[in-house]
């Protein structure tokens, strides 16, 4: 008999974490929007749920954060200097500009997980898993 396993897959909280309020029609998401974020202490608590998944049985993948917010597009759209002051600005004089490109990272994140999302089959002919 073949076996199948499930996976989980966690994403892990990168440096750019903060409280942006994108999750609509959530009380806690819009309440702390904008709030100050600690991404450092963020990603511990993401690890430490992914080693006691782990330590579970539970088999354990992670995606890396994804760059945001998007500092190429920041920088096309006229923001110059290096990273820090092209964030630092934009923070300044675009708020809501920031606050659009983390909505768009999250939407691409979101699609990467659901591209993820995987059902496997067996060929009944040849006994191949099939994804």
């Amino acid at each position: 008999m073949i076996q199948a396993s499930e996976y989980n897959f966690d994403g892990l909280v990168g440096p750019t974490h903060n409280y942006a309020g994108l999750s609509v029609g959530n009380v806690a998401s819009l309440k702390n929007a904008m709030g100050a974020a600690n991404p450092k202490e963020a990603a511990l608590q993401g690890l430490a749920k992914m080693k006691a998944l782990q330590d579970l049985g539970l088999p354990q993948a992670v995606l890396a954060p994804m760059e945001r917010p998007d500092i190429s597009t920041l920088r096309r759209l006229g923001f110059a200097g290096n990273d820090a002051k092209v964030l630092s600005d934009a923070a300044k004089k675009a708020p809501e500009l920031l606050l659009a490109l983390q909505r768009r990272a999250c939407g691409q994140l979101m699609l990467a997980l659901f591209r993820q999302v995987l059902t496997p089959t067996i060929n009944d002919c040849t006994l191949q898993l099939q994804i």
